[in-house]
């Protein structure tokens, strides 16, 4: 199974309600960083049993910084790399899928309302995920 076809399995299982709440059915805006798959809705009977498997889940906890250009969001992500990497900007917030060895790491960050997510930049090194929002033309 690809592996952010098992996320978006697990990330539904455990937050059905954000299908409707941030427009995870394809409403909205979305800014996809990198394009590796198309997101589906949250739709059908739930995740299959994955019992028995070794990976766990975490949702780590984002730093978010606000500087005079825009905003930075830094989060831990121990053992993932760019290719198990997935971002994308759902209405108000930034979602962060990620996969290590290990570990599915799914977080959402509430973005303010100066965040152009037209300008969304990333880096990731040394397992710390940043990226980085213009601000919208307009707003100080």
């Amino acid at each position: 199974m690809d592996v952010f076809k098992e996320m978006d399995e697990i990330f539904c299982h455990l937050f059905p309600e954000w299908d409707e709440d941030f427009g995870m059915a394809g409403s909205g805006f979305s800014g996809m960083v990198p394009a590796r798959h198309e997101h589906r809705s949250c739709e059908g009977p739930g995740m299959p049993n994955v019992s028995g498997t070794e990976t766990g889940t975490a949702e780590p906890v984002p730093e978010t910084i606000t500087h005079p250009d825009g905003i930075t969001v830094a989060v831990e992500l121990p053992g993932v790399t760019e290719e198990n990497l997935n971002l994308a900007v759902r209405g108000p917030a930034l979602l962060i899928e990620a996969v290590s060895l290990d570990t599915v790491y799914v977080t959402r960050v509430p973005l303010p309302p100066d965040a152009d997510p037209a300008t969304i930049r990333h880096s990731l090194k040394n397992g710390v995920l940043e990226v980085s929002f213009g601000k919208r033309a307009g707003t100080e």
